[in-house]
């Protein structure tokens, strides 16, 4: 039975200000993000479970978490996919070919901040003119490599997805993949997506290569290969890349700089994960996000076949070259953006 009519819940007591915001707004924006919430709602109400609006209700990370796990859904819907929703197991199981994928929606968090493995909230620093040339004068605040301010946003998917394989809670029980696979929710012959989406991050947002396929594949940073020619003194660019990077640097009271491996499909770390399918959804964001991206797992007990979703980009390794259980070597191919076969 559907849960109601409304998105929105009446108001309470310590409930999260911008859920209050897009409830009671006035504004032209408000209205318009209410109604797109609404809509989704529509859909998406038959398929909730039961804590999902009062979770939306609680805080921004909750609510970006939920929205994530609706707009996936809907997103499945439009495109005639038959899917499932309960209270026990992953978000959403997509039935394909009358089999089961398993999908379990993730909206990492920022961490805690004044904890050096979180990422900082994002800083936008005032530009400033010379009072006798009027140019611009060169920014001051902050400084450093693209890989540094990358680092904790590496960190906080290495968590979640470590998380979503499997944990241990508060209360000492195993939760994730592993014991969903142990208790038989899901069988071992089935596929499993763990979908991330960046909503709760703001330093990961459309227009470079996003920091999770860096984490899968082992990436650095955007290389520019040079050469020059010393008779003619002229310079070209032969080619670029990306440098490779299979560690994160986790601070510890133990240890200072602990090495974290943050390339999970270049070894066989996660063999029960089919793909990770990343998303810059986000209420906001028009149209929230933009395409899909799935990212195979070389090690995949049970992979996927490509072209699987519409508006999705496929990424993938081939020329694989294994040394001691590890690629060591690997062509990385896109997929166009075009429809599901």
């Amino acid at each position: 039975m559907p849960n109601s009519n409304l998105f929105f819940l009446p108001e309470k007591v310590n409930e999260w200000v911008g859920y209050k915001n897009l409830r009671d707004g006035k504004s032209e924006i408000s209205q318009k993000y209410r109604a797109d919430l609404e809509q989704l709602w529509k859909t998406w109400d038959r398929y909730a479970d039961t804590h999902f609006r009062s979770e939306c209700q609680q805080s921004e990370e909750k609510f970006n978490q939920r929205f994530w796990e609706m707009y996936l859904g809907v997103k499945l819907l439009e495109q005639k996919k038959t899917i499932q929703s309960k209270d026990i197991g992953p978000d959403i199981c997509l039935i394909q070919n009358g089999k089961k994928i398993w999908i379990e929606a993730i909206t990492p968090g920022a961490g805690q901040q004044g904890n050096p493995n979180s990422v900082s909230p994002v800083f936008y620093e005032e530009i400033k003119y010379c009072s006798e040339t009027g140019e611009a004068l060169p920014l001051t605040e902050r400084g450093g490599t693209l890989s540094i301010f990358e680092n904790p946003v590496r960190l906080r998917y290495l968590s979640a997805i470590r998380d979503k394989y499997c944990s241990i809670d508060k209360v000492r029980k195993r939760r994730g993949l592993v014991p969903y696979l142990a208790k038989g929710i899901i069988e071992r012959d089935e596929q499993v997506i763990i979908a991330v989406n960046s909503g709760n991050i703001d330093q990961e947002a459309p227009g470079c290569m996003p920091v999770i396929l860096k984490v899968c594949f082992g990436l650095g940073d955007y290389q520019i290969h040079l050469s020059h020619n010393r008779q003619t003194g002229e310079t070209k660019t032969t080619g670029t890349s990306y440098a490779r990077r299979d560690t994160a640097i986790k601070v510890t009271k133990a240890v200072p700089e602990l090495e974290i491996n943050s390339a999970i499909f270049l070894a066989p770390m996660y063999p029960h994960i089919s793909a990770i399918l990343f998303s810059y959804a986000k209420l906001g964001r028009v149209p929230f996000g933009g395409e899909l991206m799935l990212i195979h797992n070389p090690f995949a007990k049970n992979p996927l076949p490509h072209r699987l979703l519409k508006d999705c980009q496929d990424v993938w390794l081939t020329d694989i070259k294994i040394e001691e259980g590890i690629i060591v070597e690997a062509t990385t191919n896109f997929s166009s953006l075009s429809a599901a076969e």
